[in-house]
This record gives C-alpha cells, structure tokens and sequence, in this order.
C-alpha cells in the first residue's frame, strides 16, 4: 500500500535498537568563533560545509577528525541556508541577501561557483532540494512570504530559472519540508499556518490545504502520509496524518518535548532519518530525539527517547543538521563557539 511505502518491514524494525545516544567526540570539536546558522554534510559523511556569517567554511571530515580546507565568499550578507544535493557534487547556499548560489564540490579543496538565483526581495530562511527530481529542484522560503521553485532551463549546469512562486503565506516563512516522493511540500511561518502544497501533474504547485496553528518555525515529513509541527517555544510536537476520506491532514497525536518557553531560532531544520526511525527536533536549549515505531497494522507511535540540553546557551543560539544516514549529529552553539560532532552509538 502507498501508506507504508516508507515504513520499513517487520523484521528491520525488530533490529531497531530501543535505546541510543549521540556520544561527543571531543577530538573533532573545532573552534568557530563566528556565528553559524547553516551546517550540512554531504551524503558520504565525509565533507561538511558551515557558514561564518556571509563565508562559507569548506571541511574534510574523517576518521573523527575535521581539516580546515577553504573559504569561499560570494554571498554579501549572513548566510542562513547550507544544503548538499543528494545525487550531484554539487550544494547550495542561501542568505539574508536574498540569492541563492549552487557551488560544485567535485573539486573538494576548490569548491566552484556555479550560478547565482535572484528572485527573492527579503533573507530566505529554508531551502530544500527535492529527492526524486535528479537534484534539478530547489524550494525556497523567504521572509518576503514567497515560495519559490527553481529548476534547470536547459542542459547548461548554469542555467536555473524560478519557474514557480507561491503568495499563499501572508507573513514571514520559516520552515519547508518535502516528502520522499517529492510531490508534496510543506510551509510554516510567522501566520500561524501550515500549507500542504501538492504537484499532481509533474509540473504546477497547488496549495491543496491550509491549517490553523500557532507561529512555527519547524515541521517535516515523516512519511508521505505523515508530518510532525512544532509550535515556536511549544511543549508539544503535533503530528498530522492523511485521512483518505476528507483527503485531508488532520491532528492525530501530539508529543510532549523538552526546551518550552525558551528562545528559539529557526535555522536548525527538523529532520527524519528514516534508516533510524528518529526524529530530530530542535526546541529552544534542546535538542529532542523522538524514536517511531511503525506497525505492519498501519499503526504507529512515537516515544521521546534522548535529549541534549544546552542549558547555559540562554539565547537559544544552537544550530545544526545531521547526517543523511543518521550517524552524526553536528551542532554549533554560542556559548561554546565550536562545531561539535556526535555520533550515533546503542546502549544495550
């Protein structure tokens, strides 16, 4: 059925490990005294990017060790978006300058710049490329309430055009996500909604529903057919699941987290790794990690299972990603001013 096309099977899911943690490898953590909104690695886990306010760092990661490789400047002013593609060696920034850049990193010591994406008229705060598309589609959202989709025009790798915006959102937009099929996207922002957009027809967007909630910054897919939100400094994680009948999403459930009341910003995405069946949840001083269990019924629950507190960064300068596969969670944080690496480990 395509309700559990990403549910994996019975007997993967009788391997899953009840307990985990993400143990600090202290011999990584690199000092960054630079604000650093934007962090992502490439799907090898072994070149990470970070920002440093408009300059984008270049490092190699292996065997627990970070090498500084380069600096590579283009944007003008912070940059607030870093993100790889899945299937090219190519990756993408965006800034408070309202452009977005594609870099090629085949070259990793000397990372290229490919083209530069103009459109935007305020800072860009989330950016997704879509899984299924080849690496040929960027989604954007700004605080100019746009979303914007970028694409190839031609064969030519430096030439992207938007070939779609959406005005659905009346003020700022602080989160995307987009399912693994990459026919639906998700958007949340300082309004108060949430917008399903679907493209039934490989080609036009349509905002298929909105939903009243309360100011967000973060929401993602955790299966087609499934979606979490976080309210902006909420207690609880609320999860939405498709009714077939209204062909609707509709609140299922909800999830009590920890870092409520505290300052929050919206440049740490959610993520869902479905290799692992956890999600990553950054509220406020905290750093949630909520583990799914799904069952071959169709039913599914959830259990917050680990939390990382960054109890004296009262600011709630915390920013960060993790791996594709799950295996690394890197954060930067204002108190400590350093990258920090964890990785995955399983308590027995």
């Amino acid at each position: 059925m395509q309700q559990q096309k990403n549910i994996r099977s019975k007997s993967k899911q009788q391997q899953d490990h009840s307990s985990f943690r993400y143990q600090l490898l202290d011999q990584t953590n690199y000092k960054h005294p630079d604000d650093c909104c934007a962090i992502s690695i490439n799907p090898n886990n072994n070149l990470m990017i970070c920002s440093a306010y408009e300059s984008i760092k270049v490092l190699y990661f292996k065997t627990g060790s970070l090498k500084y490789l380069q600096q590579i400047n283009k944007h003008h002013e912070n940059i607030t978006t870093l993100n790889f593609f899945h299937r090219k060696m190519n990756f993408v920034s965006s800034s408070c300058d309202t452009s977005i850049i594609i870099w090629s990193s085949s070259l990793i010591s000397s990372p290229k710049y490919i083209t530069k994406l103009n459109g935007h008229s305020d800072q860009i705060n989330s950016v997704v490329v879509a899984h299924n598309h080849q690496d040929d589609l960027i989604i954007s959202g700004s605080f100019d309430q746009t979303i914007k989709f970028w694409s190839p025009t031609c064969s030519l790798p430096s030439s992207w055009s938007c070939i779609q915006t959406i005005h659905e959102h009346t003020s700022l937009i602080y989160g995307l996500s987009i399912n693994e099929d990459g026919n639906k996207l998700l958007s949340c922002g300082y309004d108060k909604l949430i917008l399903v957009i679907e493209n039934s027809n490989n080609s036009i967007w349509e905002v298929k529903q909105k939903i009243k909630v309360d100011i967000g910054l973060r929401l993602a897919f955790i299966t087609n057919n499934i979606f979490v939100f976080q309210p902006y400094q909420g207690e609880y994680l609320h999860f939405y699941t498709y009714d077939q009948l209204s062909q609707q999403y509709i609140q299922s459930k909800s999830l009590s987290i920890k870092g409520s009341g505290q300052q929050c910003q919206q440049y740490f995405p959610q993520m869902f790794i479905p290799s692992k069946n956890i999600l990553v949840s950054k509220n406020g001083q905290a750093i949630n990690f909520i583990k799914f269990h799904f069952h071959s019924s169709g039913d599914w629950e959830c259990i917050l299972k680990y939390v990382i507190s960054f109890d004296k960064c009262i600011n709630g300068l915390i920013f960060g990603t993790m791996s594709e596969n799950g295996e690394f969670l890197v954060t930067w944080d204002q108190q400590s001013d350093q990258i920090q690496i964890r990785q995955f480990q399983c308590i027995q």
